[in-house]
């Protein structure tokens, strides 16, 4: 999965959806959704937990300053913890991709 956004924008909002198997994951039990994210040139990744996890397995991250500020692919993974601490990470084989392209301005 691959988004795109314009350097130094904050909206959209960043979002991805979770899915086992082709079918969306019930967030709503989760005790704690965060998304962890490598932004272009980084070597340590950012964590924050997510704005919004659904029944329909829609995560949402709000931008902050300084996030999409560099040009490049950002590259996202989402933990969800469940009941009994017992974390996931999605997706399980690769990473969600968000690819910052220069703006004109």
């Amino acid at each position: 999965m691959t988004d795109n956004i314009k350097r130094g924008d904050l909206l959209p909002p960043w979002q991805a959806t979770l899915t086992d198997a082709g079918a969306p994951i019930d967030l709503t039990t989760a005790s704690s959704v965060k998304v962890l994210f490598l932004k272009p040139g980084d070597s340590v990744a950012t964590s924050r937990a997510a704005t919004s996890a659904d029944a329909a397995g829609v995560v949402k991250m709000d931008w902050l300053p300084g996030d999409t500020d560099v040009v490049g692919d950002l590259v996202a993974e989402v933990e969800v913890t469940w009941p009994g601490s017992k974390p996931q990470t999605f997706p399980p084989g690769d990473y969600l991709v968000t690819r910052i392209y220069q703006d004109m301005g």
